[in-house]
């Protein structure tokens, strides 16, 4: 696969709080970096993830995305 992406998507009561997107073999930061954090590193608490693997595709000049595997997680705030 060219161009694999991942997204981390975390929620809290159905409210998207986190969501960052990078390469598999980027680090990512639960809440986000102190210059750029997320809604939760403002309220913190727990909150539902999930973490999908994808790689972008375009058709007729149109992107997209195929998502080729998901893994779901909880994480302490």
């Amino acid at each position: 696969v060219r161009n694999p992406r991942v997204e981390v998507l975390c929620y809290q009561n159905g409210e998207l709080v986190y969501g960052e997107a990078g390469s598999p073999t980027d680090t990512f930061l639960l809440g986000g970096n102190p210059d750029r954090g997320s809604i939760w590193r403002t309220t913190g608490g727990s909150a539902s993830c999930v973490a999908n693997l994808y790689f972008l595709t375009w058709k007729a000049g149109e992107p997209g995305a195929t998502y080729l595997a998901t893994t779901s997680f909880d994480a302490a705030g």
